[in-house]
């Protein structure tokens, strides 16, 4: 048997929790474990469903754990793993079938102690996106991991000692996960292949961001960009810039969803509260704007840093978030990232043609 266990994490995932299943069954690695991460707190079929699978398959086992958030979760299970490679899979997500194999073999030909590959998000509209598992710097000389614990194959015992998700957050849980994969790893690797399918359904913080969630999620993404940079020291400075820019882009996108926020002044609280951290963490060795290969928000930047630095900022949010210029930035991300997923749809024809 291989040493690779993937971890299914399972809670109220009814209708998807098959298909992803069947994705770990059908990969063309053979027998990797399978570890199903049933959360008790499920009000579905979804532990009808995993209990069948389990019976199905010999090399599946079900994990009964506590109702918890999903970071808590990945790392109570992970600590139960008995192989040398890991990886996780989100019960309403997949696996291409040659992820496992290709991460796999890619972690052994490389001496990587951490392999990362591609996903392709996939909308219930059909439309698809795709997002690259790093983000590089202009040369392509240095790269960070993006902010999931997917689509990576880990050392465990990498992952457990430096790369555990956060706990006891409900959103933002594996942001530094990825992060913390580029800096402490022996050796990371980019796999440069799509092998995730991340599905966003009803229900998915993707798509459900409310006016009664919007303040916990950007008070999770602040939380997870100060765990980062605790460890400021043990990153080089060329990597940091990388990281910067991630940060910048993540924070600016939280500003955006504090604009979801019903009650005027919990937003303008959010807001006011991103300002802050982005003035004090990331503008003050913004010395220039390196830009990487997938990052869309240089005209927000330049929009919002002006309104940091002049007074008044509540009044000025507010009204630039009910403003025009908001919805065509929001458009010209989009476009930005459906042009990028048509140039790596010809790359890649290209060379199968070849």
């Amino acid at each position: 048997m291989t040493e690779v266990t993937v971890i299914a994490t399972a809670y109220n995932n009814g209708p998807y929790i098959k298909r992803c299943l069947d994705s770990l069954a059908n990969q063309t690695l053979k027998d990797i474990k399978i570890l199903i991460a049933y959360d008790t707190g499920s009000k579905d079929d979804t532990f009808k469903i995993c209990d069948r699978f389990v019976r199905e398959h010999y090399n599946a086992k079900l994990l009964i754990t506590p109702h918890m958030y999903l970071g808590s979760s990945r790392n109570y299970s992970a600590a139960e793993v008995n192989t040398k490679y890991l990886a996780f899979v989100d019960g309403d997500d997949a696996y291409m079938p040659n992820a496992m194999q290709d991460m796999y073999e890619a972690m052994i030909k490389e001496n990587a102690s951490m392999v990362v590959g591609d996903s392709l998000f996939i909308y219930q509209t059909g439309k698809t996106r795709f997002a690259p598992g790093t983000f590089y710097n202009k040369d392509e000389s240095e790269f960070i991991c993006g902010p999931m614990a997917h689509p990576m194959l880990f050392e465990k015992d990498e992952y457990l000692k430096y790369m555990k998700c956060v706990e006891n957050r409900k959103t933002s849980e594996d942001l530094t996960t990825g992060i913390f994969a580029t800096i402490f790893a022996r050796k990371p690797y980019h796999l440069k292949t799509l092998v995730y399918e991340y599905y966003v359904n009803p229900g998915s913080l993707l798509r459900e961001v409310t006016s009664e969630n919007a303040a916990g999620i950007v008070d999770d993404a602040i939380y997870a960009l100060s765990q980062v940079i605790e460890h400021k020291d043990k990153i080089s400075p060329e990597r940091w810039l990388i990281i910067r820019e991630f940060f910048a882009w993540l924070l600016l996108s939280k500003m955006l969803e504090s604009s979801m926020i019903k009650d005027r002044d919990l937003r303008i609280k959010m807001a006011t509260k991103v300002k802050e951290t982005f003035m004090n963490e990331l503008l003050p060795d913004w010395k220039e704007t390196h830009r990487v290969h997938q990052v869309y928000h240089l005209p927000l930047v330049r929009k919002l840093i002006g309104f940091f630095e002049e007074g008044n900022f509540g009044d000025k949010y507010i009204k630039f978030t009910e403003s025009r210029s908001m919805k065509t930035i929001v458009f010209a991300s989009r476009v930005y990232v459906y042009r990028g997923l048509r140039d790596y749809l010809a790359a890649r024809k290209s060379k199968e043609k070849g």
